[in-house]
Formats: structure tokens, C-alpha cells, sequence
């Protein structure tokens, strides 16, 4: 009896840790505020930050692993991340590192997304993320990276360091554009045709 109690209590923690590591991220991304904006201490700040995209990747690893991939996991995975992005952009902008324009086209554009996907989860229906969202959300990470690096170099080095931060964030925004443009036809596509509930295909 203990062993099947135990069993069951280990496998309860299993499916839940994906899940609870998402959440985690959204605790994370406070954390990332306070000790950039407020604080100063952008190596810890940084530190927090790799931490966030270590269990960014390490949820769908174990949500794979362990055949736990849940609707409520691929729906906050991606909010998460969004979210961690958004606080971190936002702290750039404060700080004046760089320009609001980048913030600005995050803002909006995960704004319609996310209207879009809450219109088609209350019609039971999921759009998943797709590659290109993937690849822009691991460049605009990459640049985020960098972006808290190029904080702590000096601003010779800086001035050096800084078109290429930008040109990785250009890179970022057009393959969110292509993604936009993917999840805007699975929009209407799942809109006319509702029985059709995988558009990760």
C-alpha cells in the first residue's frame, strides 16, 4: 500500500512539474524587474534571466519525457515567455538601452495574439506555436541576452556591440511577422472550420 501511495505521489509531482516550472517563470519575471530596474545588479538580473530559459527549456523537456503535455502547458508555456520577454524589453526601454519602438511592436503584436487565442480557447479550440514563432522567440531571447551584456560592457564596447543587438532584434521581428502571419490563417481557418482542433501541422 505505502508503494502504491508513493507511486502515485511521485506521479502526481511528475505531471505537475512541467506546469509548476511555467508558473515559475511568471515569479521569475518579477524577479528580473525588480533586480534590473529597480536595483542595479544586472549580472543578477542576467543570471535570472538564463535561469528563466533553462526552465523554459526544461518543462517541454519533461513534459515530453514523462507524456505529460497538457492544454494548460502549451497555452502558459508561451505567455511565460512572452511575459519574460516583455519585462525584459520594457526594463531596456526604462533604462534607455533601447529604442521603444522594439517594446512597442512586442506589445502589439502578442496583444492581438493573445486576443485571438483566448477568442478561440473559449471556442475549445487551441492554435499552438509554430516554428517560426519558436525561432523568433529564441532570437529575441538571444538579444535579450546580449542586451544585458552590452549593459555591463563599457561604452566603447558598447557603442561596438550595439548594431549587431539590433539587427538580431530585426531578425527577431520578421520571423514574428511570418509567425503572425501563420497564426493569423490558423486564426481563420479554425474560425470557419471549428471541428479542426491540431493546426500544428
Amino acid at each position: 500500500y505505502y508503494v502504491l501511495k508513493q507511486y502515485r505521489y511521485n506521479r502526481g509531482i511528475m505531471m505537475k512539474l512541467p506546469n509548476i516550472l511555467s508558473v515559475f517563470r511568471f515569479v521569475l519575471g518579477g524577479v528580473f524587474f525588480y533586480l534590473f530596474q529597480v536595483k542595479d545588479q544586472y549580472v543578477a538580473a542576467l543570471i535570472v534571466f538564463l535561469v528563466a530559459a533553462l526552465t523554459d527549456l526544461l518543462d517541454g523537456y519533461l513534459a515530453r519525457k514523462w507524456d505529460q503535455v497538457t492544454t494548460f502547458g502549451k497555452l502558459m508555456d508561451p505567455v511565460a515567455d512572452k511575459l519574460m520577454l516583455i519585462v525584459a524589453l520594457l526594463c531596456f526601454s526604462l533604462k534607455g538601452f533601447l529604442p521603444w519602438w522594439i517594446l512597442i511592436f512586442v506589445l502589439v503584436k502578442e496583444t492581438v495574439m493573445l486576443t485571438a487565442g483566448a477568442i478561440l480557447y473559449f471556442k475549445k479550440i487551441v492554435v499552438y506555436a509554430k516554428k517560426f514563432g519558436k525561432l523568433a522567440t529564441f532570437c529575441f531571447n538571444a538579444a535579450a541576452v546580449l542586451s544585458v551584456i552590452m549593459v555591463l560592457l563599457d561604452e566603447q564596447y558598447r557603442q561596438m556591440i550595439y548594431p549587431f543587438v539590433i539587427a538580431l532584434y530585426c531578425i527577431a521581428i520578421v520571423l514574428a511577422l511570418i509567425a503572425f502571419g501563420q497564426y493569423a490563417m490558423s486564426f481563420w481557418r479554425e474560425r470557419k472550420n471549428p471541428k479542426s482542433q491540431d493546426t500544428t501541422k
